[in-house]
């Protein structure tokens, strides 16, 4: 899998997918449909980016976004990284909320079962059992800690936070009733 090392800030536009996270010092949100600009070039990219901004920051699933920022690559090495790069992330980045430009943006109908689903359990539950229960139903590890994933992994029961027919089943079952 190779991934391209920026060593200048770029241009990144791309659009809120998938992951919103408030935390008490940050926000943190996915970007997918990338494109990376540098004085060379214009690279449309397929990988995800994770994005790092002030709490405050009013950043929803569907907002298209731009800014210019420095874009730093997963180390291959650690787990934790190697399972964001195995997720489609390759890069994360941390931009002032004031240095980005947001445009209102319509979120597909899959982000908002997802989106919905995640406030759902982060409302209901505590924050650890909700990132869990959203990577089985989605496959989606972000919210996991290292810690966690290691424990995953170490039980040999990893396999379970990949999605499957079983997880789809549930989900449907769940939003049907």
């Amino acid at each position: 899998l190779y991934t391209k090392t920026y060593s200048q800030e770029v241009r990144v536009s791309g659009v809120v997918c998938d992951y919103v996270e408030d935390n008490v010092t940050y926000k943190k949100f996915l970007l997918k449909n990338c494109v990376i600009e540098t004085e060379e070039e214009k690279e449309p990219t397929k990988f995800k980016i994770v994005v790092y901004t002030d709490k405050n920051a009013q950043v929803n699933l569907g907002d298209k976004l731009s800014f210019t920022g420095q874009l730093k690559t997963y180390n291959l090495f650690r787990n934790r990284d190697k399972a964001m790069t195995l997720q489609g992330v390759t890069y994360q980045t941390y931009v002032n909320f004031d240095d980005m430009t947001i445009t209102a943006g319509q979120k597909s109908i899959k982000d908002a079962v997802k989106n919905n689903t995640y406030n759902l359990l982060i409302n209901n539950i505590s924050k650890d059992n909700a990132n869990i229960f959203y990577a089985i139903l989605f496959g989606e590890k972000q919210g996991l800690s290292d810690n966690l994933i290691d424990m995953f992994s170490g039980a040999g029961i990893s396999h379970i936070l990949a999605v499957s027919g079983l997880h789809i089943g549930v989900l449907v079952s769940a939003l049907y009733f």
